[in-house]
């Protein structure tokens, strides 16, 4: 069984292996490749367990997360997808999309983190499921990575289920973290039109209308309502002809 495999993005290519004293295996991928959903797609094609967790560097899991994971996939057989919870500090309050378990639908899994992120590996290999090159942290378009993989898997018919359970939590802005986020302007709105396209596909333009009547009183206090809307038809755009040159669809 394996117990940790890590991807480090570095500037050599090698894999270390090692075995502690009690029979956990732990495994480290050395790349010279970039990019969040590059080091995802590494760890899919490499992990070995029946369930795999998304971790990043500045994650702590609580005490007990694995029998909270373990528990979860027995009491919903069907999953092939858990997302958990999370909190942004041990004082804080926990971060819940709702307050009991529910299957997670087109319209539920814009919320999702992919720190909550829990799947069984079989089912996404089946399906030839994997994160998108183009979004993600150190990726053209930032973000939604894992959004579009949670789209990827219901259009595979694979079932998502959300359970209100803490299992880890982020630790507040460590040195080195990365944020794509640098305000709502033009570059914003552009890399948000390329993820609804990527995430609802022939539905981007309700999706995207609905977003901008429902932030319109916060997001478009200093932007007007028809630049959102050019800004991300641009987006979509940009990703339609970044797809044809990448498989990323």
């Amino acid at each position: 069984m394996e117990d940790v495999l890590v991807v480090n993005q570095t500037n050599i290519e090698r894999t270390d292996e090692q075995v502690t004293s009690d029979g956990k295996r732990l495994r480290m991928i050395s790349t010279e490749e970039r990019g969040l959903s590059n080091s995802r797609n590494m760890l899919l094609k490499n992990a070995a367990g029946d369930i795999a967790i998304l971790g990043d560097d500045d994650l702590i899991y609580l005490d007990g997360y694995l029998d909270k994971i373990q528990k979860a996939y027995q009491e919903h057989p069907d999953a092939d997808i858990i997302a958990f919870s999370f909190t942004e500090s041990l004082t804080q309050n926990t971060r819940r999309q709702f307050k009991t378990a529910r299957k997670l639908n087109i319209f539920t899994i814009s919320k999702v983190a992919s720190v909550e992120l829990t799947f069984r590996t079989k089912p996404i290999s089946d399906a030839d499921i994997f994160f998108c090159p183009l979004l993600g942290l150190g990726a053209k378009y930032g973000a939604c990575e894992e959004n579009a993989f949670l789209a990827d898997a219901l259009r595979a018919g694979l079932t998502i289920w959300y359970v209100p359970e803490t299992i880890c939590y982020l630790r507040p802005d460590p040195p080195g973290r990365m944020k794509w986020q640098q305000g709502f302007n033009e570059d914003y709105f552009v890399k948000r039109g390329a993820c609804f396209y990527r995430i609802y596909r022939k539905a981007f333009a309700l999706f995207s209308i609905a977003f901008i009547l429902l932030k319109k009183r916060s997001i478009f206090r200093d932007v007007p309502i028809v630049s959102a809307w050019k800004w991300m038809c641009e987006g979509r755009k940009l990703y339609q002809k970044d797809e044809e040159e990448q498989e990323c669809s």
